[in-house]
């Protein structure tokens, strides 16, 4: 058994070397939080928490969204374009979903890609969507995305029995098998630093989703119908999926203050450097994350708060630490 585990672990580092070396993209770990990634490609390329803020390389075009939204999707059409993340996640299960449309004049188009492997929505022959692990297999499903509309394609990772579900606007289509950690370095296309070729995706990308594990098929659907995720959090909130408050580093915070505290257990918040977690009167779980230091000496921390997994709040908070006066603490800037 020990030897077969070396001539394996001998056979994926010469299929490792053979690839091209990942110095341009240095990675940096990332840990993706329980409510997700949610990357809505409105102008820009950062997803809604501001946890992750993707670099647009090749100047890729915005155009209208699938919903209609001037400027609410990102349309990939030269070999020299990609998004880079630069993100390297280790989570066991993983979902990945994507709103996309392709054109019909392009056989190599990858929805998101590592030195590790790809999910691809045209794979080799340019018909089926598929995966790559680099160096051991390519997967070809048996599902065919339509062209030059909008379909939603849904990855379900299990890493345990390493398998991959694909679901297309909600319905599953088939399983594809093999170990491929979350693909996170980049989206949209490859690089030749990273696979050795790029490809013309001719490629339009709308709502992109990341979460930290396995959906079950009723979640896919709802996802598909947007009641989970950035639509779900959008109604909820009525015109906005944020609600931006001032507070100072002393004081408490509400999202409602007669009804539900957020401050935790009546705790003034603290400010933290990075991340943190605290816990609401109701004991259910506030996470607070660092993501911007304003000129102004305010940092802007985002508060995912989950009611029991009934109710997701998403507010952006911001925490001034020079100003102790509370009348100035409530200002939108």
């Amino acid at each position: 058994m020990k030897k077969t585990l070396i001539f394996l672990s001998a056979v994926l580092f010469a299929a490792l070397m053979a690839i091209p070396a990942l110095a341009e993209f240095p990675l940096e770990d990332l840990t993706l939080p329980e409510a997700g990634l949610h990357f809505g490609f409105n102008g820009d390329a950062k997803d809604d928490s501001g946890t992750v803020v993707g670099e647009l390389v090749g100047d890729p075009t915005f155009v209208e969204g699938r919903d209609g939204t001037a400027n609410g999707a990102v349309y990939l059409d030269d070999n020299e374009q990609y998004i880079l993340l630069g993100k390297y996640v280790d989570a066991e299960n993983y979902t990945a979903s994507f709103w996309a449309k392709v054109e019909d004049n392009t056989e190599h188009v990858f929805l998101c890609s590592s030195i590790l492997g790809s999910i691809r929505i045209i794979h080799d022959g340019g018909v089926y969507v598929g995966s790559t692990i680099n160096g051991v297999v390519d997967n070809v499903s048996g599902y065919a995305a339509p062209r030059d509309e909008w379909v939603n394609l849904t990855f379900v990772y299990n890493g345990e029995a390493e398998t991959m579900d694909i679901y297309a606007n909600g319905e599953f289509q088939d399983t594809m098998t093999g170990a491929l950690p979350l693909p996170l370095t980049l989206i949209g296309n490859e690089a030749t630093e990273q696979k050795g070729w790029q490809s013309y995706p001719f490629l339009t990308l709308d709502d992109a989703y990341f979460f930290p594990r396995a959906f079950t098929e009723d979640e896919v659907k709802a996802l598909y119908n947007g009641e989970i995720g950035a639509a779900a959090s959008s109604a909820a909130a009525g015109e906005s999926a944020f609600e931006e408050i001032w507070v100072t580093a002393e004081q408490e915070f509400y999202d409602d203050p007669e009804t539900l505290e957020l401050g935790g257990h009546g705790q003034p918040i603290q400010y933290v450097d990075g991340y943190g977690v605290g816990y609401s009167s109701l004991n259910d779980q506030v996470i607070f994350r660092d993501i911007d230091f304003g000129a102004n000496g305010a940092d802007k921390m985002l508060i995912n708060f989950s009611n029991g997994g009934e109710k997701d709040t998403t507010l952006a908070i911001y925490i001034d630490e020079k100003s102790g006066d509370p009348d100035a603490t409530f200002s939108i800037p």
